[in-house]
């Protein structure tokens, strides 16, 4: 057994253990990292937007998707690379599949209660640039927009 890890530790192979509410060790499962559960949430959003512009495709009875323009706000919680890896994968066999995704990001905007100047937010904490007050509101910057698809129609002949 090593000095200072304990019986379960050196038991379980060196790996992290925890006491259970019942008295028993066991070994804890690592737990989700905020890298992995992020491009869950890309993927998701990715799918939602091939979804959405494959019932436009369906509608205007369109062949394929040229371009669509997205706004995303730097609020939004998107984080772009995932979003970008994710988009083409989602994409594939769909009417989006040679589509260019060009994104606009959208800078935070905050509306200070105490001094009422609309600002860009402090660095670390969502607090007035002109005044420091934490008393603020978001006014821009949460955005994630379809604000255009550009259809390739079908030809006539």
């Amino acid at each position: 057994m090593e000095v200072g890890r304990g019986p379960a530790r050196a038991a379980s192979g060196g790996k992290r253990t925890c006491r259970h509410v019942t008295g028993k060790w066991r070994v804890r499962r690592p737990r989700p990292t905020r890298k992995n559960t992020e491009s869950m949430h890309e993927l998701s959003l990715a799918t939602a937007l091939v979804e959405q512009v494959q019932r436009v495709c369906d509608t205007e009875q369109a062949v394929a998707v040229v371009s669509i323009r997205l706004r995303i706000g730097a609020l939004s919680g998107v984080d772009r690379e995932s979003f970008a890896f994710a988009f083409p994968l989602v994409a594939e066999d769909t009417c989006a599949a040679q589509a260019k995704l060009i994104v606009e990001e959208v800078p935070a905007e905050i509306l200070c209660e105490a001094c009422d100047k609309q600002t860009a937010p402090g660095k670390m904490f969502l607090t007035c640039g002109a005044c420091g007050s934490n008393r603020v509101r978001i006014v821009a910057g949460r955005d994630f927009q379809i604000v255009s698809v550009e259809l390739r129609e079908k030809t006539a002949g």
